[in-house]
Parts: C-alpha cells; sequence; structure tokens
C-alpha cells in the first residue's frame, strides 16, 4: 500500500479510537510498509487518537536469533508498539516450518533481555492465538479442517465499541471475516461518516444493531425456525445472508 494512502487512512479514523492493530496476512512480509505505517502513527497518534494502544499481529517467523529478535523487538518498541499478538500455531504453518514453542520462547527471551537493555522498563504485551478444536470458523484454510475444529458456537462479535477491519484496499469491513459488504473506502472519507452511512443502510444497520438476526429482519428473511442458529452459528448466517450482496 503507498505511503500515501496510509496516511490518509490513519488521519480518517476517529480520535475516540482506543486500539490499533495491523496484521495480515504476515505484516513483516512487507516490512517497509510495516514500519511507514507504524511510524506515521506513532508521529500523529497524540494529535490523531490520544488514548489509542497500538498492536501487531504475526506469525513470528522473523524470530530466529536473540541478538536479531531483540533488535527486531527495540525497533518495534521504538516505534510505539504496545502489544504483539503471535498467531498461526497450525498446521498450515508448521508445514511451513514455524515451531510457536520455539518463536514463543524466543521472543519472551529476546523481550527479558531488551527490558534488561532498557533498566527494567516494560515494553510489550504477548499474546498467544492458536487454532485448537472448536476455535476458530470454517472460512478460509479453516474450510479444509475436520469439523471438531470447528466452534461449536460462532456468537456475532459485533459490538460497542465496534471493531472495524480495513483491508490493504482501504475498505472498511465490519467484522475480519468480511462476510458482510464493505462500508465504503477510508482513504476517501473518515471513518466515522462511513458508519453514519452504513448505519442508513437497514441491512447494515441491523447487523450492526442486532447482529446477523437484525440483519434478517431488516432483508425480511428471518427464519423463526432458525432463532437458535442466529446465536450459534452468526458467521456462517451472515455469510449467506451477504453472499452476492
Amino acid at each position: 500500500m503507498p505511503q500515501a494512502d496510509i496516511r490518509k487512512i490513519v488521519n480518517h479514523l476517529p480520535g475516540s479510537l482506543t486500539y490499533l492493530s495491523i496484521s495480515g496476512g504476515e505484516p513483516f512480509s512487507v516490512k517497509q510498509t510495516l514500519t511507514s505505517a507504524l511510524e506515521y502513527i506513532r508521529d500523529n497518534r497524540s494529535k490523531l487518537f490520544p488514548k489509542v494502544s497500538v498492536g501487531v499481529v504475526t506469525n513470528g517467523f522473523w524470530i530466529k536469533n536473540k541478538a536479531s529478535d531483540v533488535e527486531s523487538l527495540r525497533e518495534l518498541y521504538d516505534l510505539g508498539v504496545q502489544r504483539i499478538s503471535f498467531a498461526g500455531d497450525d498446521d498450515f504453518h508448521k508445514e511451513q516450518g514455524l515451531d510457536h514453542k520455539e518463536i514463543e520462547a524466543g521472543a519472551l527471551a529476546a523481550r527479558a533481555t531488551l527490558e534488561e537493555q532498557l533498566g527494567g522498563r516494560e515494553t510489550f504485551k504477548f499474546m498467544y492465538f492458536g487454532s485448537a478444536p472448536g476455535m476458530i470458523a470454517p472460512f478460509g484454510r479453516g474450510k479444509l479442517l475436520p469439523l471438531s475444529f470447528f466452534r461449536k458456537k460462532m456468537a456475532c462479535d459485533l459490538s460497542s465499541p465496534l471493531t472495524i477491519t480495513i483491508s490493504t484496499r482501504g475498505e472498511a469491513f465490519l467484522c475480519c471475516w468480511k462476510k458482510s459488504p464493505s462500508i465504503g473506502l477510508v482513504i476517501a472519507t473518515p471513518l466515522n461518516d462511513l458508519l453514519e452511512r452504513a448505519l442508513e443502510n437497514p441491512a447494515i444497520g441491523g447487523l450492526i444493531r442486532g447482529g446477523p438476526k437484525g440483519a434478517a429482519l431488516a432483508l425480511g428473511v428471518y427464519d423463526q425456525a432458525r432463532e437458535e442458529e442466529y446465536a450459534t452459528k452468526a458467521c456462517l448466517i451472515c455469510e449467506g445472508l451477504f453472499s452476492g450482496r
């Protein structure tokens, strides 16, 4: 993504923003873009969104040896990152040669060394996400997994405060799965304005206020026989409601 587009997106985020996370794909595979984005956020956060906490989601492939790991963490620390989430503890990433136990151990050791170098100052909060049975939704590569891996309950994650996903094209979506239509381009229009317009769309407004059931009611396709599924299979219901729209 061009630096100019990154700046437009950042400038169009709401001042009330409390958490901003950069994910992928793998953001470290486009290191220059990641660095440019973090630099601009760091240099403008106090003016644009003073309460924001900044995080990065990565599979951790760059955790290789202690010296380079400490250097990488120091760079992220200087760029204002406060949380690093390690994701991808699954068969797909293991086939690519990633061992998340080694990645976790390497990251913890590097963080301890960096904090020692900084005189005991705390640096990052680490989080770890895997794909244990019953923890994921059947989308993307997940469709290839056994049924036992899928969530038994897929409640809609739309809530207040609302979490918005912005694609590399600058499109805003109401959830990370992008199963509902884009609400517009953040490159061109402030996110708050896009949300106001989205609420005027009965289906999108119904989704924001009432999840897939609210969207189904707005679209006139609510099925009382599927009442329980609107809560337990929310992601799949949403995919069906907006497919082709």
